[in-house]
């Protein structure tokens, strides 16, 4: 490969997506299940807590599907 072309880094952004139970507010909980997702980004029965931030009630995320 030439070394005459300009060389970028390519950036990678996960979201963990779901809606809020109570509101329907579309959230990325990501942050709130990032330590329990494996190497497929994949989680079962984890039951993280999540406020949602719009109604401000809490949820549970029980699985994170890829």
């Amino acid at each position: 490969m030439s070394t005459d072309f300009p060389k970028v880094d390519a950036r990678t952004f996960i979201e963990v997506n779901c809606h809020c139970p109570h509101c329907e507010a579309f959230l990325d909980v990501f942050e709130n299940v990032r330590e329990v997702l494996g190497s497929d980004l994949r989680a079962e029965n984890v039951d993280v807590e999540v406020t949602c931030p719009e109604c401000l009630k809490l949820f549970i995320v029980e699985n994170v599907e890829f």
